[in-house]
């Protein structure tokens, strides 16, 4: 910074400044870089949504990520459930049947 810092006057950091930098690098600085970000960001903007317009950019990508996927499902073996087995409806109303029989033998005796 050419000039003492935040509380000094106007008239100073202008005095200060003047002649530091040429013209032309604060045109190209402050013009020049942010119309060329924004022309390159537009000329992103436009291929990628012709790219999905045509189907290049959708039909690639997922389809060679649904392979992938296939191919990992495969080699895992079997679809079984790891860990034990869970209980059907017909085989917990018998657990719950037993447990309620006990309940009610151990209180008559």
């Amino acid at each position: 910074m050419p000039f003492a810092g935040v509380f000094t006057s106007y008239g100073t950091m202008v005095h200060a400044s003047a002649g530091s930098t040429p013209g032309i690098t604060l045109i190209l600085v402050f013009i020049g870089l942010p119309l060329v970000a924004m022309v390159g960001s537009l000329f992103v903007a436009l291929n990628f949504s012709t790219g999905v317009e045509r189907g290049i950019v959708e039909s690639t990508a997922p389809a060679a990520v649904d392979l992938q996927m296939q191919a990992s499902v495969k080699s895992m073996g079997s679809p079984r459930q790891i860990g034990p087995k869970p209980l059907s409806r017909r085989r917990l109303s018998r657990l719950a049947r037993r447990r309620r029989s006990r309940r009610v033998g151990s209180v008559q005796r």
